[in-house]
């Protein structure tokens, strides 16, 4: 990605979903929130390097995925519009889904959906059925200003042990996936008329 006129545009090559850089998120223990907002987009790092992605040839989510660096919005309701409780602060234990913003590379019209419930193994998948999205709490991570994920009542992690994993729920609630988070400002979606793909994204600070 370049920028230009303050935007990051796409350039040739392999595409990695549309960020240059976003604004490091950290928790507010004090008053028992998470950092990050309802309605707000993110990108999820992993503390080794490499973002959650998603696969080409499939939907599933895996580290440092073909589709990389995807930005997450953070939704209370599991609606298009992800309406519910926007600009609030996520609290340490509340549930809240995550809708992918980037659509599949196949869509012409970019349509957004979310990261599925797939549990057990099975690596989570890009839904576009709202009734079959993910539930997810956090809490804050051992690693100075990281975020760990779970499932409500289950643990979340790496499903194989293989340089770029699936991610999947677990039965132990005590696993947990750590991420470092960065708040991206989604201004304009535009797609070149080719077999490109471009994210148009502006950096708030």
């Amino acid at each position: 990605m370049v920028e230009v006129g303050g935007k990051c545009v796409g350039t040739p090559g392999r595409p990695k979903g549309g960020i240059c850089s976003g604004q490091p998120v950290c928790n507010r223990c004090s008053t028992g929130e998470l950092g990050i907002k309802y309605g707000s987009c993110y990108t999820l790092q992993f503390p080794e390097g490499g973002f959650l992605g998603r696969d080409r040839a499939g939907t599933d989510y895996k580290k440092d995925g073909y589709f990389s660096d995807i930005p997450y919005k953070i939704c209370a309701s599991k609606d298009a519009a992800c309406a519910a409780k926007k600009g609030q602060y996520v609290k340490i234990g509340e549930d809240f889904s995550m809708m992918d913003t980037l659509g599949l590379y196949t869509d012409p019209t970019g349509k957004p959906g979310w990261v599925g419930n797939q549990a057990g193994g099975a690596h989570k998948l890009f839904v576009y059925d709202a009734n079959t999205a993910g539930e997810f709490r956090a809490k804050p991570g051992c690693l100075g200003c990281s975020l760990c994920f779970m499932g409500l009542t289950t643990g979340i992690g790496m499903a194989c042990p293989v340089d770029k994993p699936g991610f999947t729920e677990y039965g132990n609630p005590n696993i947990c996936q750590q991420y470092f988070v960065a708040f991206i400002k989604l201004t304009l979606f535009h797609r070149r008329p080719t077999h490109s793909l471009s994210l148009s994204i502006s950096i708030s600070y």
